[in-house]
């Protein structure tokens, strides 16, 4: 129950999902919250949550025009993007859309195919052929990943 998970009593949830979730997903979504004791108060996209989140974080635009604001997801089985319209007292979900074929599993995918092209161009061996090599080169591809997401502008 949640009650053991948490060591508290809690009774209500807002539950986040992504938001390509289908009717039957989000269904056992609703039955697992109710096997674990609890009552469902909304079930929300992540993106959703996203804006309401940065919102509460957010000051300073109370009385102030409405604003526009995109919100991107990058995760690693695709890129969730969310535009919200604040204005003063509520926060409207303007559109979504999710795209598995952007993800962080594809960008690693491309890193590792660049990394093969090299080392045969070198003349080395297979890396794909072990699997000792293949995490190797998975490895580095996280690292690529990492380091280009810290640096303003890269070399070619």
């Amino acid at each position: 129950t949640c009650k053991a998970w948490t060591k508290m009593d809690v009774r209500e949830v807002v539950f986040a999902i992504p938001s390509y979730f289908t009717e039957p997903m989000r269904q056992a979504c609703l039955d697992a919250i109710r096997i674990a004791g609890v009552q469902c108060l909304r079930l929300l996209h992540e993106s959703t949550a996203l804006a309401l989140a940065w919102r509460f974080e957010t000051q300073g635009f109370e009385d102030s025009t409405p604003i526009i604001v995109a919100f991107c997801s990058a995760g690693h089985s695709g890129l969730c993007v969310a535009v919200a319209r604040y204005e003063k007292g509520a926060i409207s979900i303007l559109g979504e859309a999710y795209d598995r074929s952007v993800s962080g599993q594809r960008m690693d995918k491309a890193i590792i195919d660049i990394f093969v092209e090299s080392l045969k161009k070198q003349g080395a061996p297979n890396p794909l052929a072990s699997a000792k090599s293949l995490l190797k080169l998975e490895e580095a591809a996280t690292k690529v990943k990492k380091t280009i997401s810290v640096v303003d502008e890269a070399k070619g």
